[in-house]
């Protein structure tokens, strides 16, 4: 059933962008009707639990009805941290794209997909929101995000599926990149890429996985000062010689959201 579930982007001409960040932190008695408009109508596109903290991520898609859909104009993001003492905010530029087309016929290859919905949305596109977000980092707004095509028209029940990836903290305070012995004297273990075992604190093997995915750790050399059973593949891709998981290691989550229009 869980993979059923998805969040609700109405899509409308009526909202319109947050025209200052300012905005944002301004008490009751300061917000006019202007700005009133400017602050609401954020939707809900993720949330997760990560270092405890409960967050929510939301969207403003700005834009106008056309002959074929919705025409998007402006993306802005805004990130609630709800619960949980670690702050979470955005870390780099988000990308939109496109991500899958459902031609909806019956030879698809996979019928049993939830997003494939011939019988109501034959033309469904799905398009991806790809975040990096990072702990202990206040950034919380997107004013605009840059990197979707300028000719980007949704069309009723389309998906969008939000893919979140962390970056570690800031490196100086856990010490991650740095000697097993200096590491050990961390004031911070990043529970997503370290942990603490004793005395030592070591870069665990799901941190390992991360940070390869991340391209942000790709010395095997210094993999294997770690004590990891690494190579290199010829063209210098890190790869961990290991047995691949099986099962799922983390909490399902609804990732996509349906488009629709007023």
């Amino acid at each position: 059933m869980h993979e059923n579930i998805k969040f609700t982007v109405r899509l409308s001409d009526k909202i319109k962008p947050l025209s200052d960040p300012a905005h944002l932190k301004l008490e009751k008695d300061d917000i006019n009707e202007e700005i009133k408009f400017s602050i609401a109508d954020w939707q809900s596109v993720f949330s997760d639990v990560k270092y405890g903290t409960h967050f929510f991520v939301y969207g403003k898609f700005i834009g106008s009805k056309v002959a074929e859909g919705f025409k998007i104009s402006k993306i802005q993001l805004y990130l609630q941290n709800y619960t949980g003492s670690v702050t979470i905010g955005f870390d780099g530029a988000p990308r939109f794209k496109k991500s899958i087309i459902f031609e909806g016929d019956a030879s698809s290859d996979e019928p049993e997909n939830p997003d494939v919905d011939k019988l109501r949305y034959p033309d469904r596109t799905k398009y991806l929101l790809s975040l990096r977000l990072r702990g202990l980092n206040t950034n919380n707004l997107v004013e605009n995000v840059s990197d979707f095509p300028n000719d980007l028209i949704i069309k009723d029940g389309d998906i969008l599926e939000t893919q979140i990836n962390f970056n570690p903290v800031d490196p100086q305070l856990s010490r991650i990149y740095d000697s097993a012995e200096v590491m050990r004297d961390t004031p911070f273990v990043d529970e997503l890429f370290m942990e603490r075992v004793g005395e030592d604190v070591v870069v665990s093997e799901s941190g390992i996985k991360g940070l390869l995915k991340l391209g942000l750790f790709n010395d095997a050399a210094s993999l294997v000062e770690r004590g990891v059973t690494a190579t290199t593949t010829e063209n210098s891709k890190v790869v961990i010689k290991e047995d691949v998981p099986k099962g799922i290691s983390f909490a399902c989550k609804p990732v996509n959201t349906i488009f629709h229009f007023d």
